[in-house]
């Protein structure tokens, strides 16, 4: 998927830090900083990826992709999944 616009851009040192948590380039306006840094975490987690390219007055491109198939849990993938623990019995 991708999401582009015209806008104003994001000048190359800010563009480095777009995905970094509470990062903002606005001041005095609403927002935490926090958008970006949740989308990147939650795309990889699922296993995808997220780009972002951008030219100072021209405008900015996010692309994300996502694996068809999500990726093993943790336990699956490394294998160590014995199931449930058993109960403990009582004297």
């Amino acid at each position: 998927m991708v999401v582009a616009d015209t806008g104003h851009g994001i000048s190359e040192a800010d563009l480095k830090r777009v995905f970094e948590p509470f990062f903002s380039t606005r001041e005095g306006h609403a927002g935490t900083g926090l958008g970006l840094s949740v989308t990147y975490g939650l795309v990889s987690e699922m296993g995808g990826r997220i780009t972002v390219e951008s030219k100072t007055n021209q405008g900015t491109r996010f692309t994300v992709t996502l694996p068809l198939t999500p990726p093993l849990a943790p336990s699956a993938a490394s294998g160590n999944d014995n199931g449930p623990l058993p109960k403990e019995e009582k004297p």
